[in-house]
């Protein structure tokens, strides 16, 4: 296993793009690809969110920096692309609470 743990590494680096929660410039950052239905991304969804309350308190709010992309698999989740789109189509600073939302419904 590599010990390289360079954020450049991925295939397509973190930026300013990405829907993100806390600054790129921190310690970890933490990169999800998702599915709004699939119950295993809303487990890691669940564990992130229990894993920042406990950064936050710990170590800082600025500690993590969380960053979601969508990773629909519409062949097995039909209605998919659509909580994507509407997750996406949410008014300007509202895609958090949107993808919240999808998650916990």
């Amino acid at each position: 296993m590599s010990d390289d743990c360079n954020p450049s590494s991925l295939l397509v680096p973190p930026s300013t793009q990405d829907h993100k929660q806390g600054v790129l410039s921190t310690t970890v950052v933490l990169v999800m690809y998702g599915d709004y239905q699939s119950p295993q991304s809303a487990d890691v969804y669940r564990l992130i969110k229990a894993i920042q309350r406990q950064l936050s308190v710990s170590l800082g709010e600025n500690y993590l920096c969380f960053i979601f992309r969508h990773l629909p698999k519409s062949q097995n989740h039909g209605q998919v692309r659509y909580a994507a789109e509407a997750a996406e189509a949410a008014a300007q600073g509202q895609f958090w609470q949107m993808h919240d939302l999808l998650f916990m419904h």
